[in-house]
């Protein structure tokens, strides 16, 4: 019974939402950990910068043609910067939003400019269920569609936020995941939202 009181669907006890957090994770979640493993090692994800929290790598943009609101065209076998979480380090600076961790993502974004020159990078993307820190920070934020792939994503997430979550509360359902791009504006100083 006790299992029912805690807020915490039966479900989400089992596979071990409850008894992860900061980095661990317990029963079926390992698994998340092992896939993370598995994919930091086959896309080599570099840091944007010491310290910081976005991760990089350069691909071959393999989707469609993707035309961004400042009319650069991504066009399939372009190099683009995949960016990650680095999602690590985020039980180190415990918080249950991710809004403080925009100003090091604004330090983040400033080098990011420089990498996509520097690499001849056409433009940075990503996916996340954050997507209002992303507008804030400049991002281009466009929906995906809720297609069987997307949900798969979306659980993957929400397992990596249970595993990562500082406070071990990361069992709520994350909201749909969304695709961000990112080119750095002309000026030097990227121009940030205030509120």
């Amino acid at each position: 019974m006790a299992l029912l009181r805690s807020g915490v669907p039966l479900w989400q006890r089992l596979v071990g939402f409850s008894r992860s957090g900061r980095g661990r994770a317990a029963g079926p979640l390992r698994v998340w950990l092992w896939w993370e493993r598995l994919t930091t090692w086959w896309w080599q994800p570099r840091p944007v910068r010491p310290g910081g929290l976005l991760l990089y790598s350069a691909q071959r943009w393999k989707g469609p043609t993707v035309l961004l609101a400042d009319g650069t065209v991504v066009r399939p076998g372009d190099r683009v910067a995949e960016l990650h979480l680095h999602n690590a380090l985020f039980p180190q600076r415990a918080t249950d939003s991710p809004w403080p961790h925009l100003t090091t993502l604004r330090h983040d974004l400033d080098c990011l400019r420089d990498l996509l020159t520097r690499d001849r990078l056409v433009a940075a993307r990503g996916v996340t269920v954050f997507s209002e820190a992303a507008r804030r920070l400049g991002f281009e934020v466009r929906p995906l569609p809720p297609s069987p792939w997307w949900r798969l994503v979306r659980f993957f997430l929400w397992g990596l936020r249970a595993v990562y979550h500082p406070t071990a509360r990361g069992h709520k359902p994350p909201p749909w995941p969304v695709e961000v791009w990112w080119r750095p504006p002309p000026t030097r100083k990227i121009p940030y939202p205030v509120g």
